[in-house]
């Protein structure tokens, strides 16, 4: 019935039960997603420090070092989704016997016997200094450390459809699909070597020096069903001068 008046415009069925029982309740969709990030790094680097002798006391300290430095990380998504099952599932499919399967939640409950729990609030209005209790207050659920096992929730769906035309066999691992447009593999290779001197000539002084970087740059990504690989390659000379000179001796 739809009551208005004073009050709130409301519905209201005769059957308490109507929204909430098990037998009016269909199996909807199962969802199941496996997405892994791999990030390493390795690195190397080996520096020195060495006295030059070569009759020129303005030179000091030769430094010099090398550096290498591996990257790679790869993201990848793999999904499996069975959406819609209340309205798509048929049985004999795609032929003269073909018919819509629902599978109702009590249904599911008879196969797999212990798989909803049942959940009370006896207090939904606490918080305000209020007690009460509707319908809505109580409802199944499929059990959450049920669901945490995600191959042995599949192997119910799997058993659940079997015989429909959403069928599957194998595992979990089996029936996910790889979410192309979400992979992506990067390998960073880069090797640094620099050398650097100290230049002192009494009020001036400076200190001189250079880095050579070759970077080697890896992009894989899915193409028409299929990895492919890009590379780039790419090197750079920094040079580098840091020139100071003293005023007077209390600068």
């Amino acid at each position: 019935m739809f009551s208005t008046g004073d009050n709130l415009p409301s519905v209201g069925y005769s059957d308490s039960q109507a929204l909430l029982s098990p037998e009016n309740l269909a199996i909807r969709a199962f969802y199941s997603s496996d997405d892994r990030t791999d990030n390493q790094e390795t690195a190397f680097h080996f520096d020195f420090e060495t006295e030059v002798n070569v009759g020129l006391d303005f030179i000091s300290p030769l430094k010099a070092g090398v550096r290498a430095t591996q990257n790679e990380y790869q993201f990848s998504l793999k999904r499996y989704i069975a959406d819609n099952l209340y309205s798509q599932v048929f049985t004999d499919f795609d032929t003269d016997e073909e018919a819509p399967y629902v599978v109702w939640m009590d249904d599911f409950a008879a196969m797999f016997s212990g798989t909803f729990a049942t959940i009370y609030h006896n207090d939904t209005f606490g918080q305000t200094g209020l007690s009460g209790h509707y319908d809505l207050d109580t409802y199944r659920t499929y059990r959450g450390d049920l669901l945490a096992d995600a191959q042995g929730s599949f192997a119910r769906i799997q058993q659940m459809l079997a015989g429909t035309n959403f069928a599957t066999t194998g595992s979990l691992a089996d029936n996910q699909v790889e979410q192309e447009g979400a992979f992506n593999n990067i390998s960073e290779d880069t090797t640094a070597l620099y050398v650097s001197a100290n230049l002192d000539f009494d009020e001036l002084s400076a200190i001189v020096g250079g880095r050579y970087i070759q970077t080697d740059l890896t992009a894989k990504y899915f193409n028409a069903g299929a990895i492919v690989s890009e590379d780039v390659d790419y090197n750079d000379f920094l040079p580098s001068i840091n020139v100071s000179y003293q005023i007077s001796d209390e600068t």
